[in-house]
C-alpha cells in the first residue's frame, strides 16, 4: 500500500519542467496533444497540466507548439465516419470498439449519432462486424480484482473518471457495491487515486464547449462527455442551455442534431 501511494503522490506533483518534457515527449511519439486527446491517454498528466497552466493554449506555447496546431477540426458526417472506417480498415487497424474508443474517440462519439450501434457502423463501410466483436470471459470478483490490481501495478489510471464507461467498472458496481469498494478489496485505498481537477473558469468552459462542438462530439446534456462538466456548466452559466448560449451555440438545434442522429 506504501509503494502505491508513493508512486501517486510522485506522478500527483510533477514540476512544470515534468509536464513540458511529457508534452514534448508525446509530440516526439507523434501522439495528438489537444486536450480530449491527453485527458484520455493520461489523467495524470492533463491533470498536472490545467494545475499549471492557466489554459490549455498556454501549456502548448510553453512548449513552442502553436496551440492551432493541436486543435480538431474535424467535422463529421455519417458519410465522413463511414469513409474513416475504411481508411482504417485499409490500414489494418482494429477496429473493434474498445480500441476505437481509445484511438479515435471522436470518430466513436460521430458513429454513435449516426447508427444505431458501432456495429451497423461498420457494416455500413463494408466490413463484417463479426470480425471484429470480442468475445471476453465474464467478470467474476477474482478477474474485477486482479485486473484493478494489474492495471495500477502497470501505472493505468483506477479512478472512477478513467474506468466508468467500460464493463470492468459496471461489473465492479455490480460485485461489490462501488468502485471504492472494489479497489479497497484489490487493496487500494480510492483517495491516493483520486483525480482532483482545479475548478472550471467560464472561459476554459466556453473554449472546451467549442472545440466539443468543431470536433463533432455530442453537446446535449444527457450524452455529454465527461458527464461532470454539466455541474460547473450550470455554477457558471446557471443551466446547461445558458452555458451553450455563452458558448454561441444554440441549444434546440443541439438537440434537434442530437434527435436525427
Amino acid at each position: 500500500m506504501a509503494r502505491g501511494s508513493a508512486r501517486h503522490s510522485e506522478r500527483s506533483t510533477m514540476s512544470k519542467t515534468d509536464v513540458l518534457k511529457a508534452l514534448l515527449a508525446r509530440e516526439s511519439r507523434g501522439l495528438p496533444l489537444n486536450y480530449a486527446a491527453v485527458f484520455r491517454d493520461d489523467r495524470r498528466l492533463h491533470a498536472a497540466v490545467l494545475r499549471i497552466f492557466d489554459q490549455w493554449d498556454q501549456a502548448m506555447r510553453a512548449c513552442g507548439i502553436k496551440p492551432s496546431r493541436v486543435r480538431c477540426h474535424r467535422r463529421w458526417s455519417q458519410q465522413r465516419v463511414i469513409e474513416r472506417i475504411g481508411e482504417l480498415a485499409s490500414q489494418g487497424r482494429p477496429l473493434n470498439l474498445h480500441a476505437i474508443q481509445i484511438s479515435e474517440a471522436t470518430l466513436a462519439s460521430a458513429a454513435d449519432r449516426y447508427f444505431d450501434s458501432w456495429a451497423d457502423a461498420l457494416a455500413a463501410a463494408g466490413v463484417d462486424p463479426a470480425l471484429w466483436t470480442l468475445r471476453v470471459p465474464a467478470w467474476t470478483p477474482k478477474r474485477v480484482v486482479q485486473t484493478i490490481q494489474q492495471m495500477h501495478r502497470t501505472g493505468l489510471p483506477v479512478n472512477h473518471a478513467a474506468v466508468r464507461r467500460n464493463s470492468l467498472s459496471r461489473a465492479a458496481v455490480r460485485i461489490f457495491g462501488s468502485w471504492d469498494e472494489a479497489l479497497r478489496t484489490a487493496g487500494i485505498d480510492p483517495q491516493t487515486v483520486r483525480v482532483y481537477r482545479k475548478p472550471w473558469t467560464a472561459d476554459e468552459l466556453i473554449a472546451e464547449l467549442r472545440r466539443k462542438h468543431r470536433c463533432g462530439e455530442p453537446l446535449n446534456a444527457k450524452d455529454v462527455r465527461p458527464n461532470h462538466i454539466r455541474r460547473p456548466a450550470c455554477r457558471l452559466f446557471g443551466s446547461w442551455d445558458g452555458a451553450l448560449v455563452a458558448a454561441g451555440l444554440d441549444p434546440a438545434t443541439i438537440r434537434g442534431n442530437t434527435r436525427r442522429g
